[in-house]
């Protein structure tokens, strides 16, 4: 019996640092270069969005599925610089600057092909930490998606990578408005990977 519970331990411990082999973790940047808020429908008077400026800093996690499929989540932090536009009775625009700061949750597919080549998608959790300004767009708390195509050089325990991504955030809106506002950032991203 304790020699049937050692054999299982070292095989445990074994299948262990077998399995870590698969695991890497890593920072990116990314330039959130575009982008704006739409509401899907065309109301009359509704203000316009668009983005400024932003920054995403993202702490990867990438488990590897296959020699081609990896899964990645982590944790992004965006700051996103925005402006409102609405025109006045007087026939004036108006302009209005916020920001919005949220916290992501991705889970996402990368796919890997022709060694160097990669596309990347899958959906996201979305949290506005910030708080929500009142000519700003709706708090953006929901289930989103983000869709990304870019290339990698790997050299065996680092995985550099730039790609390039759209994200939209609250596709599914944890607050159910009728004409809710969601934000759509394409962002340009580099960073790294370190195999476990």
């Amino acid at each position: 019996m304790k020699k049937l519970f050692f054999l299982l331990a070292i095989l445990s411990l074994s299948s262990h640092f077998t399995y870590s082999q698969n695991h890497s973790f890593g920072l990116s940047y990314s330039h959130i270069y575009s982008g704006g808020a739409n509401d899907y429908a065309e109301l009359a008077g509704a203000s316009s969005y668009h983005i400024k400026n932003g920054a995403q800093y993202n702490l990867n996690y990438k488990y590897q599925l296959s020699k081609n499929l990896n899964l990645i989540s982590g944790l992004q932090f965006q700051q996103i610089g925005m402006q409102s536009q609405n025109g006045s009775t007087t026939g004036e625009l108006q302009t209005w600057d916020f920001q919005v700061d949220n916290l992501n949750i991705p889970i996402l597919a990368n796919l890997t092909f022709l060694k160097y080549l990669f596309v990347e998608g899958g959906t996201m959790l979305n949290f506005q930490i910030n708080e929500e300004d009142p000519y700003g767009i709706d708090e953006q708390n929901g289930i989103g998606f983000s869709l990304g195509l870019g290339i990698q050089y790997d050299t065996g325990k680092f995985n550099v990578f730039l790609k390039s991504q759209a994200q939209m955030q609250t596709l599914i809106p944890f607050n159910r408005e009728k004409y809710y506002d969601r934000l759509l950032a394409n962002s340009l991203s580099v960073g790294i990977f370190y195999q476990l």
